[in-house]
């Protein structure tokens, strides 16, 4: 072997795990190199199996902190929403939201999506259909013929 194994192969050397009589068991005791840090990580070793841990020691870690959903409360909105805030005005899921965005008035600010509250109320009363109206899109572009030659002849 004409070069020193990486460290995780000389621990394994130390806990025992490589096989006596191969290329790198020989290579490992026979190299100065290797020899130190055959040395130095058992020393280290050596010291963790000295170490007596305290009970006051052991800190519990504490589970990651979970972000809580934005849910819509009309008091604490502000002028400008985020997209968490936008779907509770909405009453849509988030991905709706962004999923939309072509339609929805919005701008953004250091990559971030945002909302103007008074925008989003004008898009909605523009979005709004009365009482014996429909909003399908294609009937809505059809045009009568006469009220629109009507119109171009005046």
């Amino acid at each position: 072997m004409k070069k020193c194994p990486p460290p995780e192969v000389i621990l394994e050397h130390l806990y025992g795990e490589i096989e006596p009589g191969t290329e790198t068991a020989d290579h490992i005791l026979k190299c100065e190199r290797c020899q130190l840090e055959v040395g130095k990580k058992s020393q280290v070793l050596e010291m963790l199996d000295k170490w007596e841990i305290e009970p006051s020691d052991l800190q519990v870690s504490k589970p990651p902190v979970e972000v809580p959903r934005v849910d819509y409360k009309p008091e604490k909105l502000g002028e400008i929403l985020n997209i968490a805030q936008l779907a509770g005005y909405l009453q849509i899921r988030e991905e709706d939201v962004m999923s939309t965005l072509g339609e929805i008035p919005h701008f953004t600010i250091l990559g971030k999506v945002r909302f103007k509250k008074t925008s989003i109320d004008a898009w909605i009363q523009d979005r709004e259909v009365g009482p014996g109206e429909s909003r399908d899109l294609e009937r809505s572009n059809i045009i009568d013929l006469s009220t629109f030659l009507e119109k171009r002849i005046i």
